[in-house]
């Protein structure tokens, strides 16, 4: 009578990627992958290969929950520190299990949290008209890249670069952000939210003028545009020299100059000209 004995063994080796993967605190780590698995010699009688991941906890290895396949990956945020990890392979048929090799370890690397902020050129935020705005992103970093958004994060309106400042005119309402990528992280700033201010108008009229001419002895009165919370400075000049005017002069009356004025002196011809300010914005 023989007895048959079979060998449960394999071929091949249990290995991973052992490359480093970096991940932010808190962050979505890449899979772990296999680099190479072994065969079961037995296959076609039944014998199969299982796998059991483990990770590196306080000075000791200890398996994962369900981690139980050839590629290992980790769920968002459950690798806070840095930490190794690796995998155990077995050859099994007919409940015999046999050990084989464990595979060299591989390291996620979590990198430290940082924020991401910006300051305007102007901490109110808000311009006038087609003024400029400019933003700087912080903290500074020599090898991050940074990324500007306007009103989303999906309009790119300066591309990845080190370039820490974008400036640009904006409408009333625009909102900014900047994306920092820096050690394999990347993070976004709060929005800031931009105010554009209407300029008032700056127009002059003359009533009384028909064609552009008058007589020297009937100066007439030059009006500008009325405006809420507006104030007014005429200029009169030859075209090469202006002199000013302001609400304080006994020529101005709100938003009326009268060239008959004894402090006026008048050219032939004269250059009228107005800067209107609200006084509630500083736009002109």
């Amino acid at each position: 009578m023989f007895y048959t004995l079979r060998i449960n063994g394999w071929s091949g080796v249990n290995q991973i990627n052992t490359t480093t993967i970096n991940v932010c605190s808190g962050g979505d780590p890449a899979p772990l992958l296999s680099a190479t698995e072994p065969a079961a010699n037995l296959a076609s009688l039944g014998a199969n290969i299982t796998y059991q991941w483990q990770r590196f906890n306080s000075g000791s290895w200890t398996n994962i929950a369900s981690a139980v396949l050839k590629d290992y990956d980790p769920p968002v945020g459950s690798v806070t520190t840095t930490t190794q990890f690796r995998r155990l392979a077995f050859v099994e048929i007919l409940g015999n299990s046999c050990d084989i090799n464990v595979s060299s370890p591989t390291t996620v690397n979590v990198n430290p949290t940082y924020t991401a902020s910006m300051t305007a050129s102007i901490p109110s935020l808000s311009i006038c008209g087609s003024d400029t705005l400019t933003f700087t992103a912080f903290p500074s970093y020599a090898t991050a890249t940074y990324t500007y958004y306007l009103n989303g994060t999906t309009n790119v309106v300066q591309a990845p670069s080190s370039v820490r400042t974008y400036t640009s005119t904006f409408l009333d309402g625009d909102v900014v952000r900047v994306k920092i990528e820096y050690n394999g992280c990347e993070i976004f700033s709060d929005p800031l939210t931009v105010n554009v201010e209407t300029p008032p108008l700056a127009q002059l009229f003359a009533p009384t003028v028909v064609g552009n001419t008058i007589c020297i002895n009937d100066l007439p009165q030059i009006q500008a545009q009325t405006g809420s919370s507006v104030s007014y400075t005429f200029y009169v000049g030859d075209g090469i020299n202006q002199t000013a005017f302001t609400e304080l002069s006994s020529a101005v009356t709100s938003n009326i100059l009268d060239l008959s004025d004894a402090a006026v002196s008048v050219y032939n011809p004269t250059y009228i000209d107005v800067r209107v300010v609200n006084n509630s914005t500083g736009c002109e």
